[in-house]
């Protein structure tokens, strides 16, 4: 039998973990100081852990480390440098900072931060069918009486549906139009959610304080991102819940990912066709 023209030297996970620089994962760390109380454990081997944890289908802090303890010898093409002990993953849950795994995000992000008054200033915003934003003080009843509560109001006149909406918002610094847009593309933003939970749910946390719980919820939106690079590089349609399942029963198979994915029959159908020409001759 002839080999696999999809064997490759770096198993799927591998090539999952190589779609992120490792040049942004140390500036995240130096700027968030995450390395300061671990010697060994550094960020990058935390993200990866835990995006072994998403990919995995991990329930507990134990079936995380003995996965991965059981992988000794066999992370360097996933460039893990340091295997967690379940004590060594519980105290970096809970004491490094979740901040430095959203790094790329924030410094990403589509929106900027405006004060109050540059806000206001809906002429500049015109063209963009902002009517109106204003923050306004809205009475809340509540079982001790009533609340004020502070909101921001946009005014939004949609030019295709011809119709005028008004959100409430608590986003301050954001700008008005972003907000109208955010609304209204809101169900796209359910289809992301319901993508989300269905391929990798959080039915169970692995660690019970709030940090813990944020670096968990940031790392499996991190997997279900490199899971979305992988299904626009491929010219192949498949569906999303098809590509999460393959990706966690062949992690640490050594498949090349894009190739196979995209001609997943080839080396079947050859084997075949060889079969049928021995019945044949």
């Amino acid at each position: 039998m002839d080999k696999s023209k999809h064997f490759f030297g770096n198993s799927v996970f591998g090539q999952l973990i190589s779609l992120i620089d490792t040049e942004f994962i140390s500036q995240a760390a130096l700027k968030h100081r995450s390395e300061h109380d671990f010697k060994r454990f550094k960020t990058k081997d935390h993200l990866i852990s835990m995006l072994f944890c998403a990919f995995a289908k991990c329930t507990s802090l134990r079936e995380v480390s003995g996965a991965m303890l059981g992988l000794s010898g066999k992370t360097k093409h996933f460039k893990l440098e340091s295997i967690p002990y379940r004590s060594t993953l519980s105290d970096a849950n809970m004491r490094r900072s979740s901040d430095v795994f959203l790094y790329h995000i924030k410094n990403n992000t589509v929106y900027a931060a405006y004060n109050v008054s540059e806000i206001n200033k809906i002429e500049d915003n015109m063209h963009s069918g902002v009517l109106e934003d204003v923050i306004i003080d809205l009475t809340v009843k509540d079982k001790t009486g009533n609340s004020i509560l502070k909101l921001r109001k946009v005014k939004f006149y949609d030019r295709i549906l011809k119709r005028t909406f008004e959100f409430l918002t608590n986003m301050f610094e954001m700008r008005p139009d972003l907000i109208a847009a955010i609304y209204k593309l809101r169900w796209q933003i359910e289809l992301l959610f319901k993508q989300f939970k269905q391929n990798f749910p959080l039915k169970y946390f692995i660690g019970d304080n709030e940090n813990a719980i944020k670096i968990q919820i940031y790392c499996a939106l991190i997997a279900n991102l490199l899971m979305t690079v992988i299904q626009k590089m491929l010219k192949r349609s498949w569906a999303f819940s098809n590509l999460v399942s393959f990706c966690k029963i062949h992690l640490f198979n050594y498949i090349h990912l894009l190739r196979f994915l995209e001609n997943p029959d080839k080396d079947w159908t050859k084997e075949i066709l060889k079969s049928e020409q021995l019945v044949l001759f």
